[in-house]
C-alpha cells in the first residue's frame, strides 16, 4: 500500500488499508497515522473510523473506540460484524455484560464476523460474569473449535468442567 499511496496519495482506502496492515503487524503509532490520514482525506468514510476504533480497542481506550464506532455508524460503515464485535468488547470492559452479549450475538449474524475470532471468548467471559456456567462452557468449546491452541480457553474450560 505504501507504493500505491506514492502513486495516488489522495486515496483514502489505500491509507485505511495501510493502517490495517500496520495494526495487524503490531506497529506503534503507524496505524493511527495512516487511519487519521484516511479520515482527513475522506471525513465521511465510515470504514476508516471503524479501523481506527479497532486500534483504540487494542490500546484499551474505550472512550475513543466508542466515539469512532458511533462515527462509523453515522457514516455507514459496511463491516457490521466487526462494528458490533468492537461494541461488544467495549461493553464487556465496562462491565455491561448483558449489553456485550447482545452486541456479540448481533456481530455473529454478519459474514465479516469471521474476522472477529475473539467473539466466542468474549461471550464465555460475559456468561461467566453473570454466573451462567453452562453458556460459558458452550462458548469456550466453540472458541476451541476455531482456535484449538488457545491455552487460556483450554485451561478455563478444564477448570469449569472439573467444578
Amino acid at each position: 500500500y505504501k507504493e500505491l499511496i506514492k502513486e495516488v496519495p489522495q486515496n483514502a482506502e489505500y491509507q485505511r488499508m495501510l493502517g490495517i496492515c500496520y495494526r495487524e503487524n503490531s506497529q506503534n503509532d503507524s496505524p493511527l497515522i495512516a487511519l487519521n490520514q484516511s479520515i482527513q482525506l475522506a471525513p465521511k468514510y465510515g470504514n476508516a473510523y471503524l479501523g481506527r476504533a479497532m486500534v483504540y480497542l487494542k490500546l484499551n481506550n474505550w472512550k475513543l473506540a466508542s466515539e469512532d464506532c458511533r462515527l462509523a455508524q453515522k457514516y455507514q460503515c459496511t463491516a457490521f460484524g466487526q462494528l458490533y464485535s468492537i461494541l461488544g468488547n467495549i461493553a464487556f470492559h465496562q462491565q455491561n455484560y448483558n449489553e456485550s452479549i447482545q452486541y456479540i450475538l448481533k456481530s455473529n449474524r454478519y459474514s465479516d464476523a469471521i474476522y472477529c475470532k475473539q467473539n466466542d471468548w468474549i461471550l464465555a467471559q460475559n456468561y461467566l460474569s453473570i454466573k451462567d456456567t453452562a453458556a460459558a462452557i458452550k462458548y469456550l468449546k466453540m472458541q476451541l473449535k476455531i482456535n484449538p491452541e488457545d491455552i487460556a480457553a483450554t485451561n478455563l474450560l478444564t477448570q469449569l468442567l472439573e467444578d
